[in-house]
Order: structure tokens, then C-alpha cells, then sequence
């Protein structure tokens, strides 16, 4: 159920994050690049490895559409389940038992988890490399006990360490930082546990403790080599500019009283949704409350593994089991204090996430559990098991297939229609926000290649991370090209400000609950740049001034409904006869600058309006530029229009010339 989910159902809720998989493939295939060229990440994370790299290889054969991301999905789903089971084999645990815990994991246990970890797979490979490696830690740990005066390098050429440190190296590479929290400290744990255990409590004084503790045996060095190998890499590719990044969840900030209540009360609500409690996208089913409660039901008794291994600690002596019960707490502790602690890791519900690697841990000890009830089953503790088994598929069944006419059907989704839209009007390139780029550029097998940007009320650029910024080049397409809206993006004066930053459309679509806007260019060239360099950080030369000219300057009036005292666009034209670029960033950015004065001509407000530019000024180019005048009250005035180099002075005064126009607010 799981994987036909994951192949065809998933379609509606596939989302633009999930379509950066994609998209990053297709930027490798394109160069022939494992980091490609101009591909900005996001939060340090270089997705090296990735489903990509299974999407990648096959764009030779098919097109970059939802079937490909479905066969990396698959893979990795497969691949995670037998990774669970081989784990849970190495520990000796008896079939049934493994058979029953696969059920439980396989359900998804929310649509949250099932697609981050099962659908996008973003976060498939912290759980799958702590199972691979502990699974190589417990066999190598029984191989050294049979095998004991073994030299220190025989030890260490075991395959099984080798293979320990592909896995380790492999998955740190694509973010240390993360990886080292969310999956070499709880392997590192698990090894040193096992060792501590080995050593006889006859002989268990401080130094047999700090040599437990220390990275000293084979397995112990080559989970801390394999780990440094691959954060200096990582650094290094930073240092060198090969690939860039920008921060944002990954930019903590200690939080202050009111934040950690916040992040403690998103915790607390959190930690049972994820794996349980929540009804997102599914609280109009069907059963919904019933099946809900059984969810919540085992999402708590998941939690409560955590409470009775810590009880059973002194009784069950069990090391393996002990030496995951504290990979779990190495796993769990330090990331719950960052999530309380700082922010912005705690936003939401979905921020849970970021425990998966503690999710699945409390999992694996809870087939120990299983197996014992098993061990010697009563028809009833068969009849039970065998009903929850049946409740917990029926529930995956429910939350994972649609109830429409016909069972492959699939529900629409807002991608999907949009992508529908443009195929039919014959658009092939255009610009929307995020979750309408991506996702709809994928789902039409890249007929239409929708690129995401960041809009706002007065505000318009390519969006920053996750992104190819060759996208952008106004140069990378010439032809027509169009820009999609929806929701609170159709407001009258979010709609009048992309006119002040764009011009008038050539045409407008309104349909499947979207306003497209269509135009005869590329409108890539006036969004505002993500690099403003070169940097302006000294005044410009005195002959300079009168050589970056207004050229023309017309109001673009309140769109329809924006109520009254609407504050007009104003799209200005500028010219740069000099030698040199007019920077719009550093220490002194040249801006456009606004006098508001009444209808006779009396200063009302002289530093009305200062406007960025939205890209460097190249020399001799010509360029329009879009802004948005402040607030004035209803009446009659009229305003002068100048460019202002910050912290130098106004064109003006340093015989710039300047244009007048006369407003009227109403």
C-alpha cells in the first residue's frame, strides 16, 4: 500500500519541495555535474546524496516528470524497509515480530511523516544510515568477540567498519552540522555502549570508562575519520564558492523566555500529531475520529518504550537492546534542546521532523516488546495482534487512497490544474511562487517550466535557495513568458505593484482559481537581483552625477478595489552614461528619491521616498524601474523625482537633472 502510494497517489500531494529532487536531477544531467553550477542550497544542506542521483541517470530516457520522482521514491522506501528489517534480524529478533513492526512503519503513521519520509525522502537517510550502521556495528562487535587477538589493522579492514564508513562519510557530507546531531552522535553511542558492555564489571574503573568513552577502537575511529573527512570536504567546497548556501532554519538564535514557552507548547501538541494525532488532509474522511484515536493510540504507546526501557534499565540486561535505548537518548536529548532553546527550529507541527532518527529508534525497541508478546502467544494476544495489524493497514488504506469513481483516480491538486491551464493556453515558461513552481513544472513532465520567486506587497526576486540563478538570466529565455497568481497574490494592491514592477500585461488568464498575467518578454529582467555586486562603498566622482539620468518617469494607477487614499506605482527609467556600474547595494547605493510638495510647489515631505534599485546599473544600460510611493493623504500635489547616492547627496544638487510630476491622491 505503502509503495502504490508513493508511485501514483502521492500525485496531489506532491509539492514543490518535493520537486527540487527533480529539478536538482535535471540540473546534473544538464552539466554533467554532482554539484551543478549556480544551484543555491538551502540551510547548508548540498541534498549529496539524494533521490536525484537515482532521477539524474534516467533523464536520458524519460522525460523530468512525477513518474521519475516516483521511482526514486520507491527505491528509497524499499530500501528503508529492508534496512529496518535486516536491522531488526541482526538483532535476533523472530519474524513475527519483525513482521509486525514493518507493518507499523510501513503504515506512514501520518500523511506528515509518510511524506517527508516516504514521498519527498528528504529525510529517509538519517534513519537509514544510523540502521545500515548500527546493523554494521552489531555484526562487527560479534565478529571481534569471535575473533578476539586479532591485530588493531586486521580490526580495522573488517569490510564491515569499510562499509561503516561509506555510510557515514557518504551522509555527512551533504550537512555535517545536522548529520552529526541527527545521526553520527547516536551511532557513535551505540558503538561505545556495546563496548562498555563488553568490558566486565570487575574492571569497570574510570579509565575503562574514558576508553569506552574516547574514540579508540577501530569502529569508534572510523565513525570520527569518516565523519571528518567529509566535514572538511564540506567546508572547504563552501570556502571555495563551489557550491552556495543560504541560511535560514539553520541560522539559531538562542530564543528568549516566551520563545522556548512557544517551542515547549509545539513540542507537547507536536510529538503525538506526527507519528498519530494529526487530521491534515484527512478530517472531512470518512471514520476519521475512530481511526485517528487508534493512531494516537500507538503513537503513544510508541512514546511510552521510551518511559519502560528506562524502567527495565537494571532489569533487562540485554546489551544491544541497552546500547540503543541510549543511541535513542543521544538522539533525542541534544535535539530537544536546540528545539526548545533556539529558534527557528520550532515553527510547526511538521517542525517534528526533525526528530525521525528518535522516531524510528523508539520503534526498533519496541519490536523487542512485540517479540516477547509473541514469544508464547495466547489466541487472544494473536486475535489482538492480528486486529491491530488489520486497524493499522485499514487506517494506512484510508489515509493513503482516494474514494473517488474509480480506484486510480487521483484527486486534483492546485499544481496539477495550474499545470493543466498552461499546457492548454500554450505557455511553456513563466514565473509563481514557490508552492506553485516547482511542483507544477514537474507534474506537466516540464512542458511548462514554471520558475519559483518571493512576492510580496512590495517586494519581487527569484526565489533564493533551491534554486538553479540561471534560471533567472534575463538571457536564458527570450519570448514570451507569464506570471501566475493566487490568493492573497490578487489583492488590488499587491496587483498594482507588480504593474509598477512590470508593466501592463499583454494579456490576462483568470481560471482554475489562478490570475495569469501574460507578457510579449522575458520579466525576469525586472525582479530584483539575488547578487547586487558590484558594491557601491564610495561617493561617486563629481563628473559622474550628471550622467545617470531620469529619463522618464509615469504613474501606475491604484488597481480596482484598492479603496480609497490607494497610493499609486511609479515606473521610472534610467540611463548610465558613465564608464562605471551604478551599484545598488554597499555602503553608498545609488537610489531613486521622491520630494512630495503641494500643488504649488512647497515642500511637503523632502525625503519622502527612498527606493532601492533592483539591480546594479550596468554601464550604458537603460532600465525601468518599478516602486511604490508611501501613504500621503487624499488631495492634489505634485512631486520631483531624483536619484540619491545614501550618505552623498542628491543627484540634484550636483547638476543631476530632475522630473516633476503632478499627483493627485484620492
Amino acid at each position: 500500500m505503502l509503495l502504490l502510494y508513493v508511485a501514483h497517489f502521492f500525485r496531489p500531494d506532491f509539492s514543490s519541495d518535493d520537486a527540487v529532487l527533480n529539478l536538482l536531477a535535471e540540473a546534473m544531467y544538464e552539466q554533467g555535474r554532482l554539484l551543478p553550477h549556480g544551484w543555491v542550497v538551502n540551510n547548508g544542506d548540498l541534498m549529496m546524496p539524494s533521490g536525484a542521483l537515482l532521477i539524474a541517470p534516467l533523464l536520458a530516457w524519460w522525460p523530468n516528470g512525477f513518474g521519475l520522482h516516483a521511482v526514486a521514491s520507491v527505491t528509497l522506501s524499499v530500501t528503508l524497509l529492508a534496512l529496518a528489517a535486516w536491522f531488526l534480524r541482526v538483532q535476533r529478533i523472530a519474524w513475527p515480530a519483525v513482521l509486525v513492526t514493518l507493518t507499523l512503519f510501513a503504515s506512514g503513521f501520518t500523511r506528515e511523516f509518510t511524506v517527508m519520509v516516504y514521498g519527498q525522502t528528504t529525510y529517509f537517510w538519517w534513519p537509514a544510515g544510523f540502521l545500515a550502521g548500527a546493523g554494521l556495528l552489531l555484526l562487527h562487535h560479534r565478529h571481534r568477540a569471535g575473533t578476539a587477538g586479532t591485530t588493531f589493522r586486521r580490526q580495522f579492514l573488517d569490510w564491515r567498519l569499510v562499509l561503516l564508513g561509506v555510510v557515514v562519510a557518504a551522509i555527512s557530507f551533504a550537512n555535517p552540522n545536522r548529520v552529526l546531531v541527527m545521526m553520527v552522535l547516536p551511532l557513535y553511542a551505540f558503538d561505545r555502549m556495546l563496548a562498555w558492555q563488553a568490558v566486565p564489571e570487575s574492571r569497570r574503573d574510570l579509565r575503562a570508562w574514558l576508553g569506552a568513552l574516547l574514540p579508540v577502537s577501530p569502529a569508534s575511529l572510523t565513525i570520527t575519520i569518516a565523519f571528518l573527512v567529509s566535514a572538511v570536504a564540506y567546508r572547504w567546497l563552501m570556502h571555495a564558492g563551489v557550491t552556495a548556501t543560504q541560511h535560514f532554519v539553520s541560522a539559531l538564535q538562542l530564543a528568549d523566555g516566551a520563545g522556548v514557552r512557544e517551542h515547549v507548547r509545539i513540542f507537547v501538541n507536536g510529538w503525538f500529531d506526527y507519528i498519530g494525532g494529526s487530521r491534515v488532509g484527512d478530517a472531512s474522511k470518512p471514520w476519521e475520529p475512530f481511526l485517528r484515536t487508534i493512531r494516537t493510540s500507538i503513537a503513544v504507546a510508541l512514546s511510552a518504550v521510551a518511559v519502560l526501557e528506562l524502567r527495565d534499565w537494571r532489569v533487562d540486561r540485554d546489551p544491544v537492546r541497552r546500547a540503543l535505548f541510549v543511541a535513542f537518548l543521544t538522539a533525542f536529548l541534544p535535539l530537544l534542546a536546540l528545539f526548545l532553546l533556539f529558534s527557528p527550529l520550532a515553527l510547526d507541527m511538521q517542525s517534528l521532523r526533525y526528530f525521525t532518527v528518535p522516531y524510528v529508534i523508539l520503534l526498533m525497541l519496541a519490536a523487542y516488546r512485540i517479540e516477547r508478546w509473541l514469544r508464547q502467544p495466547s489466541r487472544l494476544t494473536l486475535a489482538l495482534v492480528a486486529v491491530g495489524c488489520l486497524l493499522v493497514t485499514a487506517g494506512a488504506v484510508h489515509r493513503m487512497l482516494p474514494f473517488g469513481a474509480t480506484f486510480w483516480t487521483t484527486r486534483n491538486s492546485n499544481p496539477i490544474n495550474l499545470a493543466e491551464v498552461l499546457e492548454r493556453e500554450g505557455l511553456t515558461r513563466g514565473y509563481a511562487t514557490w508552492w506553485n513552481a516547482g511542483a507544477t513544472t514537474v507534474l506537466s513532465d516540464t512542458a511548462v517550466r514554471v520558475n519559483p520567486i518571493m512576492l510580496a506587497p512590495t517586494l519581487l526576486h527569484p526565489f533564493p535557495v533551491m534554486v538553479n540563478r540561471e534560471w533567472f538570466e534575463p538571457s536564458a529565455y527570450v519570448g514570451s513568458t507569464f506570471l501566475a497568481l493566487a490568493g492573497p497574490e490578487t489583492q488590488p494592491a499587491q496587483l498594482t505593484y507588480i504593474e509598477a514592477r512590470l508593466g501592463p500585461p499583454a494579456r490576462v488568464l483568470l481560471d482554475a482559481g489562478y490570475r495569469i498575467h501574460v507578457y510579449d518578454h522575458n520579466i525576469a529582467a525586472d525582479f530584483t537581483c539575488l547578487d547586487m555586486r558590484p558594491l557601491l562603498d564610495e561617493p561617486l566622482a563629481e563628473a559622474d552625477f550628471p550622467k545617470v539620468r531620469i529619463i522618464a518617469a509615469a504613474f501606475v494607477a491604484p488597481t480596482p478595489g484598492s479603496g480609497a487614499g490607494a497610493s499609486p506605482g511609479l515606473r521610472v527609467r534610467l540611463r548610465n552614461d558613465t564608464v562605471r556600474w551604478i551599484g545598488a547595494a554597499g555602503s553608498h547605493p545609488v537610489t531613486i528619491g521622491v520630494h512630495l510638495n503641494d500643488a504649488g510647489g512647497a515642500p511637503v515631505n523632502h525625503d519622502w521616498l527612498h527606493a532601492t534599485l533592483n539591480c546594479p546599473l550596468a554601464p550604458g544600460e537603460e532600465r525601468t524601474v518599478g516602486v511604490m510611493l508611501p501613504s500621503a493623504p487624499p488631495g492634489a500635489y505634485r512631486i520631483t523625482v531624483d536619484l540619491v547616492q545614501e550618505n552623498v547627496a542628491w543627484f540634484a544638487d550636483k547638476g543631476g537633472a530632475t522630473l516633476s510630476l503632478p499627483l493627485e491622491i484620492r
